[in-house]
């Protein structure tokens, strides 16, 4: 849904699932985690840090998300209690089945882009069982050692997993926000725009 349509109650909803939910659990455990010096573990989302045209609503929360664990990482990290964020790119999972999406409204400003298929993601994705394990061996490094900002051998403060997440991780981070967006605006079809003006003569 474009970001000009979504309407506020779906994007409350999506934050009470994805941010606000989390932050309930985890104060909810707290006392827990800070007694047995755990491990908060979140999954956020490629999506926080990559503009996927339709997906903004869903990619704010994420964004959201690995705000939080980063900053209660630091807040944590003085109680003994760490905090691993797994940003993940594209995995096989359930909700690649789930019901179509809400259609988009009649008056929409991207009425010729109607039905246009996520241009990402669409070969083979990495196994969710494969997924988990990695999350799982990377959960139970346990604390390492610690010189300065380095952690040596240790569960990291976050992972980049699933396929395509290396050259997602070089767009994003390594060649920055202008090279992404360039690459959304190529990767979807921006042109039916022009061309459906230009075709009703304006």
């Amino acid at each position: 849904m474009p970001l000009s349509d979504v309407s506020l109650p779906k994007v409350r909803s999506l934050f009470e699932t994805n941010v606000f939910g989390v932050m309930a659990v985890t104060n909810t455990f707290l006392p827990l985690l800070v007694t047995a010096q755990g491990l908060v573990v979140n999954i956020s989302s490629m999506s926080d840090r990559l503009a996927f045209p339709f997906k903004g609503a869903y990619a704010m929360t994420k964004a959201a998300l690995t705000s939080y664990s980063r900053t209660l990482s630091v807040e944590l990290a003085p109680h003994g209690v760490r905090v691993l964020n797994v940003v993940t790119a594209f995995v096989a999972t359930r909700t690649d089945n789930r019901a179509p999406p809400e259609p988009w409204p009649e008056d929409t400003l991207f009425a010729p882009m109607r039905g246009v298929a996520q241009r990402a993601g669409g070969g083979r994705r990495m196994e969710a069982a494969a997924y988990a394990r990695n999350v799982v061996a990377e959960a139970l490094r346990g604390r390492g050692w610690e010189l300065g900002p380095l952690r040596f051998l240790g569960t990291r403060e976050s992972i980049v997993l699933g396929s395509m997440s290396t050259r997602m991780w070089i767009l994003s981070t390594f060649l920055g926000d202008g090279w992404a967006r360039w690459v959304m605006l190529k990767m979807w079809p921006f042109w039916m725009l022009d061309a459906s003006r230009r075709k009703k003569g304006l």
